[in-house]
């Protein structure tokens, strides 16, 4: 299994753990826990010029650069200031000619650690980075309705290239939180939150090709490299207790 297929399978089980994340920090006199978890969707503007230049000089479609997004996040915050959590998101783009499909998909997740630098008004504003991991594929496959002999004869018909690595982020993001909690003095609050975060993503080094289990020499400098934006939406809980 490629690393791209295991990296989108593993979104949904990433998301879901982040959500389960409840740390806490101990005061002199009272313990606050909790966190915050939910969905994203937004763009994310990739650098595929030098794989997009390959494609156009043998006669392929170009993919465009802006990808859409989607995935989960989730944190937990101790102190009430730092912020521990993990994310991972996905996109995917198709394209066609009149002799080919191809369709372009990635994925990737981070460890992220940020700092709350303004809690006002029920807004969190805080910078963040990342590290993780995260690739692309590129499938091309032959529109063209063959028979089963057909086939057998020629089996070159689809191709499928890959690349992946070591990834970082920084970003900063600002989140909106609506309480649901019955009373304004209660020890325990949550509710909604609609949130928003911009950042950039690189690699940390070059990254080489594959298809399936060979290594293809003399691809292009293509990775998960961009600029980003999201919308995050989701639920948020925290709650303080005395102690002796």
């Amino acid at each position: 299994m490629s690393f791209i297929r295991k990296t989108r399978l593993m979104l949904p089980a990433a998301a879901l753990l982040c959500l389960l994340l409840l740390p806490s920090t101990l005061h002199a006199i009272e313990i606050k826990e909790g966190g915050m978890g939910g969905f994203s969707f937004g763009i994310h503007w990739l650098d595929l010029s030098g794989l997009n230049r390959e494609l156009s000089r043998y006669g392929y479609g170009t993919f465009r650069e802006n990808n859409y997004t989607y995935g989960g996040s989730g944190f937990g915050v101790l102190g009430e200031r730092l912020i521990l959590g993990g994310e991972g998101h996905g996109f995917t783009q198709e394209v066609s000619t009149a002799a080919y499909s191809q369709r372009l998909s990635g994925g990737y997740g981070f460890f992220d650690v940020g700092y709350i630098v303004l809690d006002r008004w029920n807004i969190n504003v805080y910078p963040m980075v990342g590290l993780g991991g995260g690739g692309m594929g590129v499938r091309i496959t032959e529109r063209s309705a063959p028979t089963f002999s057909d086939i057998l004869t020629d089996p070159k018909r689809e191709a499928g290239l890959s690349t992946a690595g070591l990834m970082a982020q920084a970003g900063l993001g600002i989140h909106y939180l609506l309480n649901l909690a019955p009373y304004d003095n209660s020890m325990d609050k949550g509710g909604l939150f609609f949130g928003l975060r911009a950042g950039y993503t690189l690699p940390f080094s070059e990254t080489e090709w594959e298809m399936g289990d060979i290594k293809i020499s003399g691809g292009p400098s293509t990775g998960v490299k961009g600029f980003y934006l999201k919308f995050i939406f989701g639920g948020w809980g925290f709650s303080k207790r005395e102690i002796n």
